[in-house]
């Protein structure tokens, strides 16, 4: 049997599926909207394009990845804005790109007078600091095993004991 739920289902199904918004972009990517009179919200609800910039088909270029609405006249679509998957490379350095960056950051550090740069002065602050700094993960590894053998003993308590009314 037929009924009206159904073609409310179609209907929206073929909107998702035929959808001209874009889903998902990169940030600071030129993203072209496909439909004139546009607004872009922010996480916070804020405009990303001014009032002037809405007219027509515009370009939109969001710096900052998150979650935006799109808003449509009869319509309202999310937005993914990602970081850009070149910047996440997690492969190596090569040695010689390693070698010029610490060069490079090693001669903008010295001081061209000849003095000695503050940023490579250890204080005995500084040593102080970080003798007295202890990691936390051992003690809450101890403690989470020490409640894992609590809570083993106090879920069997009584487990193991033989009834009475049994004859031994």
């Amino acid at each position: 049997m037929l009924r009206p739920a159904f073609v409310g289902f179609i209907r929206d199904t073929v909107g998702y599926l035929a959808r001209s918004l874009p889903s998902g972009a990169y940030a600071g990517e030129a993203l072209s909207m496909p439909v004139a009179s546009v607004q872009i919200f922010d996480a916070d609800n804020e405009r990303v394009l001014s009032l002037d910039s809405t007219v027509g088909r515009p370009v939109v270029r969001i710096p900052r990845p998150g979650f935006y609405t799109v808003r449509t006249p009869g319509r309202e679509a999310l937005l993914a804005v990602n970081v850009d998957p070149r910047e996440s490379d997690l492969r190596p350095v090569p040695p010689d790109v390693l070698a010029r960056w610490q060069t490079a950051t090693v001669a903008a550090t010295e001081p061209s007078d000849g003095g000695v740069s503050r940023d490579n002065v250890v204080t005995a602050d500084d040593r102080s600091s970080e003798a007295n700094w202890h990691p936390l993960a051992p003690w809450l590894l101890a403690l989470a095993a020490v409640l894992l053998v609590v809570e083993s003993m106090a879920a069997n308590i009584g487990r193991f004991k033989v009834p009475s009314w049994l004859p031994l």
